[in-house]
């Protein structure tokens, strides 16, 4: 029996004993192939996901600007003037809040007032929203909602009369009342029957650059 300098033992060769061949390589050469299949395919999905969300956020800072304009819009927005004798503008969203305290500190620079009327930007979940006494004046989707949660917040702006803008593609297109169309040049969009259900006064100028969703 021989053992290694090192301490490590070796088994000992047995005489007449049966070689098989070694298979390893064959299999390592698989994994190594399908391994790299793999890393491929996961590149590609994280590569993929990185876009979405890039576009994502192109999307939001763009409606953020249209936002300021959407808000000014509406002829009546004075009628949701609070206790404190300001607007409050809900930045909304559904799982986390990072994106909604993110666009909330870029809203409190750049929308300070609205038609010399104060405004209080302020972050809350859509189960908050739907629990709260009283309506704000606008609400910024920050996060993309299910079905269920745009039909409850459709629902919701109509019966309390307010301003519901979300940058997500297809919103609008489901019942949102504003949001934007990325084509040659960037355009408002609004939902006409969400509008007319809600008897929101929105100026003509608006709805005239607006594309119109039946």
């Amino acid at each position: 029996m021989d053992w290694h300098s090192n301490g490590i033992r070796l088994i000992p060769h047995r005489k007449n004993a049966r070689v098989f061949p070694c298979i390893f390589p064959r299999i390592s050469l698989r994994i190594l192939h399908h391994g790299k299949g793999v890393m491929l395919l996961l590149l590609v999905l994280f590569a993929s996901g990185v876009l979405a969300d890039a576009l994502s956020e192109r999307r939001a800072q763009v409606g953020l600007n249209l936002f300021r304009t959407f808000v000014a819009a509406d002829n009546d927005i004075a009628r949701h003037v609070d206790s404190h004798n300001a607007l409050l503008i809900t930045m909304l969203y559904v799982g986390t809040s990072g994106a909604a305290e993110q666009y909330q500190r870029q809203l409190q620079k750049s929308l300070p007032s609205v038609k010399q009327l104060l405004t209080r930007i302020h972050v809350m979940s859509l189960s908050e929203l739907l629990l709260h006494d009283g309506a704000p004046a606008a609400v910024f989707v920050t996060e993309k909602l299910s079905q269920h949660e745009r039909e409850q917040l459709v629902n919701l702006s109509i019966d309390h009369r307010f301003l519901v803008f979300s940058p997500f593609e297809g919103d609008v297109e489901q019942g949102i009342l504003g949001g934007l169309a990325v084509e040659a040049r960037v355009r408002p969009v609004v939902n006409m029957n969400t509008l007319r259900a809600g008897d929101i006064p929105l100026k003509d100028f608006y709805l005239s650059v607006s594309r119109q969703y039946e």
